[in-house]
């Protein structure tokens, strides 16, 4: 399953492997750290080198998505970004949405610069948000707002990979109740994301 956490400044990826007994964390897309208890292959390398990532935002959880999940829009968008090593996903807040397979709303996340906030992105606009996605990235630090929120995504998307769905589902709900136990919504934000990288 794919937990990717992103905290400003960082770009932390975290790989969690049924029975959660490897963890790797490629910090910044350039060091990897491995804690393990016992000896297992892990997936390294199946996801994308990437310096930035957009989450558009979804109607609808992962779980509900078909196996291989993709709109004109998002595909518009990843191939306008990808010479920026940019990865273009879905997300799904827990909220309502207005995305539509037309327009979304979006979250991009790079390296150096932050959280940027996007909210709307459609084919009239497109050109716009590329540009402001490109800008975001070539930043050379966050803002303070950016300081503000830590993000984790958990891969829900049991229908292209069956870890996801036997377990996302399940790590999303305890970390969303141990944030809400300790108070801590109003900057930690726990999202459910579409599958990127190896699968079963």
């Amino acid at each position: 399953m794919c937990l990717p956490i992103i905290n400003s400044p960082a770009l932390i990826h975290a790989l969690i492997l049924p029975p959660m007994i490897h963890r790797t964390f490629p910090i910044a897309a350039s060091r990897t750290r491995t804690l393990s208890t016992t000896t297992v292959k892990p997936l390294c390398g199946t996801v994308p080198m990437h310096s930035s990532y957009v989450f558009l935002h979804s109607q609808d959880p992962p779980a509900m998505f078909p196996d291989n999940f993709s709109t004109a829009l998002q595909r518009e968008l990843q191939q306008r970004t990808s010479k920026l090593r940019t990865i273009v996903n879905f997300a799904w807040t827990g909220v309502s949405s207005v995305s539509n397979g037309i327009k979304a709303a979006a979250t991009a996340f790079s390296v150096s610069g932050g959280r940027l906030e996007i909210p709307e992105v459609s084919m009239e606009n497109i050109n716009k948000v590329e540009a402001s996605i490109k800008a975001h990235i070539q930043r050379d630090s966050v803002t303070e707002e950016t300081r503000q929120e830590i993000h984790f995504y958990v891969c829900t998307h049991g229908a292209r990979d069956c870890r996801c769905g036997q377990q996302g589902g399940l790590v999303a709900r305890l970390l969303k109740e141990e944030v809400d136990r300790r108070k801590m919504g109003h900057f930690l934000k726990v999202r459910e994301v579409g599958h990127v990288g190896g699968h079963k």
